[in-house]
């Protein structure tokens, strides 16, 4: 669920909200996550049954708009990457779960050229609390995407994505 309100014919929009899920672990989503994890692994599905969060969006002016948001949320079986020293050379992870607090705080910015151009930057930052592990393995504490997309001639589109973790 979600509230907002607007002020001043959406130029500056305050929501609150909260949601969960549950996400269904298999080798194909925890490889997108890394690359380099093993094969027949045997996971639990990842469970966050509450995640409250607050922000505000708006627009800066006609082309711009804008969204700054924080959240927190327990995560029950996160997937943590530790390295697997049983292959060599050891290049491959495997996969530890734990239950983790999660702050995150996120902005993004947003320009819209009429149809034909659109660039986005958007960042998080995550602080992780761990209840079993000392630390949360290979997670990224910051990260930054870029994206863009123009539109040539109404057929074709040039997309661009920059994606950068850090932490």
């Amino acid at each position: 669920g979600e509230f907002q309100y607007s002020f001043f014919n959406d130029i500056l929009i305050p929501y609150v909200g909260i949601t969960g899920h549950v996400k269904q672990y298999h080798f194909k989503n925890t490889s997108e996550e890394n690359n380099f994890v093993r094969s027949g692994l045997t996971l639990e599905n990842e469970v966050n049954n509450l995640r409250p969060y607050i922000g505000f969006k708006g627009t800066l002016g006609k082309h711009v708009t804008f969204d700054v948001n924080a959240s927190y949320g327990r995560y029950k079986n996160l997937n943590l990457f530790v390295q697997d020293t049983t292959f060599f050379p050891a290049y491959r992870f495997t996969v530890i779960q734990d239950t983790a607090n999660i702050v995150q705080v996120g902005a993004s910015i947003s320009y819209q050229l009429e149809e034909k151009l659109s660039i986005d930057l958007e960042g998080r930052y995550y602080l992780y609390s761990p209840l079993q592990q000392p630390y949360v393995w290979n997670r990224p504490e910051i990260e930054i995407h870029l994206r863009g997309r123009y539109n040539l001639f109404d057929k074709i589109y040039l997309n661009l994505d920059f994606t950068m973790e850090g932490g």
